[in-house]
């Protein structure tokens, strides 16, 4: 009985993992850009690094991205968001005499 029970727990721990996965790659590879204007171009090791949260919080990708492709308004006003404002100073033009 109780190996029976803990068989299926396996079963749908494995499977719930599979799920996971499959959407993980997907969605690091493609959907991640959707949801996040600044997302793109970022390299292969910042995408390896979100893979296992996605694989474990896949659903709740799912949903954000469903809810975000369903409402344009909210990705341009991300974008609008995420826009540097060109009236401050860059930190990259920063140095100790600016100070």
């Amino acid at each position: 009985m109780f190996e029976t029970l803990v068989r299926v727990f396996a079963g749908a721990l494995a499977g719930y993992a599979g799920i996971g996965l499959t959407f993980a790659f997907v969605f690091v590879s493609v959907g991640v850009q959707r949801l996040d204007p600044l997302a793109r171009g970022v390299g292969f090791g910042s995408r390896l690094s979100i893979l296992p949260g996605m694989t474990a919080f896949w659903p709740v990708f799912l949903s954000r991205g469903c809810a975000s492709s369903s409402s344009r308004h909210q990705k341009i006003l991300l974008t609008e968001l995420h826009e540097p404002r060109t009236n401050m100073i860059q930190p990259s033009r920063l140095t100790r005499a600016s100070f």
